[in-house]
């Protein structure tokens, strides 16, 4: 039975944004005109509590289902164990329970995860298993049995309580008037083994000496939809600063025993009051893998990016913008915490970043933001930490070992999202691999600009094509997000971000991908802003790195900044439409650190008003690059200030120590070993 609740100050409920009730159950100049700020919305919903909230500071719970991660009130019993099979092992396996398990109350042991066998992985359905001391016997699926590559069984192991009945419970908190309870709900895959029988949810609130039931619904544990993350909104209709305590219970809803493992996603209580005008909406796109110079209105020599062109004429445009990691996960996270990724920790798929530092998403929950992300695949996957801070982390998935991209997907659910919750204020981030390799664009724009020729040599024109067909598949996609954006009256009051977390090479430096250098065509990406009414309509040449998004992003919001930040904010320069000289001096350094295919690969990089210097910290080389050379492919010795400023670099670092993941997807992680990102 847990006990959690968090009221959020009265000074943070100037701060919170407004809100709507969930779905139940179901190339430019600057321009001319003076930046305005928009009139004060006078009412709106606000975050009034959290109740999945620790009361004790401890991190807050979380669980994924169905490839979406939430906060979650209370926690089922439940613990990871990965198992080698002998090879030619027989139908039933025997192990040997850990003794964290062993601890487990209860007299039951159900098991669900999945079994990989060489590049195959397939799910493990909900099963008992049988108990004899401390050994359990599992009978594994027919495709994990025989002769040939031994499987490997990665199982969730649960104990159903023993208990009719399964509850948690908040504290008494403060209810305003017209408020209303916003909370998701699911079943345990466990909750589906056969033979359990149908489970009744509901949520009680108790106020003074009365307690009346507030919801109530009854799941059917044996169906896909139990195990699926489902939203609900409950009308409260109190009067103010009514003092109520919530319970949320579990309970068989016949004679047939259930398994009672509910989970809760993310309760929390809204009510009316003021938006306040700075509190913008931020939408943070991330088009993974897109260089600069592939986007129009960077130059690009195919007609890649018209929706991206067209918005530039109502952005500022960030000209001189770069990613501190040739790589998916330590960009990401360096855009998330604004560390570099020697202090953050995240250098690749199987860490998360140290619970001292606050992530982006975080520290706008804790500001009164309605936080969520649309993402796909691995390299910003859950379990490393990238759901921190998010209502609800939403990851597509695929069940092979290739990058497929699926924008149009995600920006749908994107889209289907703002329409629910376009009277809330909120932190969207929508990330797309549709860019990356393997470069497969949608059928119709296989024969798109076949009329132009490729200016790559051989192999790494027809894929510099393909890469450029996916570009534009999801430049559309972008369109769509931006129109609904305008379509529901929500682009005078929010803030978009597009970017990049690098980019990619077609040979340029005797690579191809990226990941391994630190060169411009790896590391120059695209940033837009787009902010009517707030910024300016600018091309800035202002030094601008992915660390700079959160600080930028707290001041335009009119929060307070995070003196621990290592980037810096870009608001003066995108309010003015003007970049000031004094950023000329500003140095922007990047890192890589890491292996590929057992290959080492440790550089840094500093980069100042057109030159640059990158360090081979194998062997202390040095290769200079000068601002008439913006290709990088005539090094030369002379760039001892750079050079200097690396070595500053280094030894001023704060480095954390990254954490392992809680558990790791085996999905995922054969997915990073055949793409080379694991050994």
């Amino acid at each position: 039975m847990g006990r959690i609740a968090s009221i959020c100050a009265a000074g943070a409920l100037a701060m919170l944004a407004a809100c709507a009730p969930d779905a139940q159950d179901a190339a430019p100049n600057v321009a001319q005109d003076p930046v305005q700020t928009p009139p004060q919305d006078p009412q709106a919903l606000i975050e009034h509590t959290r109740l999945a909230t620790p009361a004790d500071d401890t991190p807050v719970r979380t669980y994924t289902l169905a490839d979406e991660t939430r906060p979650i009130l209370g926690s089922p019993a439940e613990r990871t164990l990965r198992l080698p099979v002998p090879a030619d092992q027989g139908p039933d396996f025997d192990f040997v329970l850990p003794p964290m398990v062993q601890r487990m109350p209860g007299t039951t042991l159900i098991a669900t995860g999945v079994f990989q066998r060489g590049k195959r992985v397939e799910r493990i359905t909900p099963r008992r298993l049988k108990l004899a001391g401390t050994t359990a016997t599992i009978r594994l699926p027919p495709d994990a049995r025989g002769p040939g590559a031994a499987p490997v069984l990665t199982l969730s192991l649960t104990r159903p309580p023993t208990t009719p009945v399964v509850e948690e419970r908040s504290a008494s908190v403060v209810v305003p008037r017209e408020a209303t309870l916003h909370f998701a709900y699911a079943l345990t895959d466990a909750a589906g083994a056969p033979g359990a029988g149908a489970v009744v949810l509901e949520v009680e609130g108790t106020r003074d000496d009365e307690t009346k039931i507030l919801w109530s619904t009854t799941v059917q544990p044996g169906t896909a939809a139990a195990h699926q993350w489902r939203d609900v909104t409950v009308p409260l209709a109190t009067r103010a600063d009514t003092h109520i305590a919530f319970t949320f219970r579990a309970r068989a809803a016949g004679a047939t025993p259930a398994i009672l493992t509910p989970l809760w996603g993310d309760p929390t209580i809204v009510a009316p009051g003021t938006r306040i005008p700075e509190r913008r909406n931020v939408i943070l796109i991330s088009l993974d893998t897109l260089r600069a110079d592939r986007v129009g209105v960077y130059g690009s020599y195919r007609p890649t990016t018209p929706v991206l062109d067209a918005l530039a004429a109502e952005s500022a445009v960030l000209t001189n913008a770069w990613a501190p990691w040739p790589e998916t996960s330590g960009s990401h996270m360096s855009l998330f915490t604004s560390r570099y990724p020697s202090e953050h920790g995240v250098k690749g798929f199987v860490s998360a970043p140290a619970r001292t530092i606050e992530l982006l998403a975080e520290r706008l929950r804790r500001d009164g933001y309605l936080t969520r992300a649309f993402t796909e695949d691995g390299g910003v996957w859950a379990n490393a930490g990238f759901a921190r801070g998010f209502s609800a982390y939403g990851e597509r998935r695929s069940p092979d070992f290739v990058y497929r991209g699926e924008a149009a997907g995600t920006f749908g659910d994107a889209i289907a999202w703002l329409e629910a919750h376009a009277d809330r204020t909120f932190f969207l981030f929508v990330h797309t691999y549709e860019v990356h390799a393997p470069y497969a664009p949608p059928t119709d724009y296989e024969e798109l600009f076949s009329e132009i020729p490729p200016r790559e040599p051989g192999r790494l024109g027809t894929e510099a094509l393909a890469y450029d067909r996916e570009t534009r598949h999801v430049d559309h996609q972008v369109g769509r997000l931006l129109e609904a954006l305008r379509r529901l009256d929500l682009d005078h009051r929010s803030i978009v971000i597009i970017t990049s977390d690098h980019g990619e090479e077609f040979g340029e430096h005797g690579n191809r991908g990226h990941g391994r250098s630190l060169h411009r065509e790896v590391l120059h990406i695209p940033m837009i802003v787009w902010a009517p009414g707030l910024i300016a309509n600018a091309r800035l040449a202002t030094p601008a790195s992915l660390l700079d998004i959160a600080p930028t992003v707290l001041a335009l919001t009119g929060l307070a900044p995070d003196p621990t930040h290592r980037g810096q904010s870009l608001a003066p320069a995108l309010r003015s439409g003007r970049s000031d000289a004094a950023d000329d001096d500003r140095i922007l350094f990047a890192e890589v650190d890491r292996l590929d295919r057992g290959q080492p690969y440790r550089h840094l990089a500093a980069r100042r008003a057109g030159h640059t210097a990158i360090l081979d910290l194998a062997d202390e080389s040095v290769r200079c690059y000068g601002s008439d050379d913006p290709g990088e492919t005539r090094p030369g010795p002379d760039c001892a200030d750079l050079v200097g400023a690396l070595v500053t670099h280094r030894e001023s670092a704060q480095p954390t120590t990254g954490v392992a993941p809680d558990a790791l997807d085996p999905r995922l992680v054969e997915k990073m070993r055949a793409l080379g990102y694991l050994e």
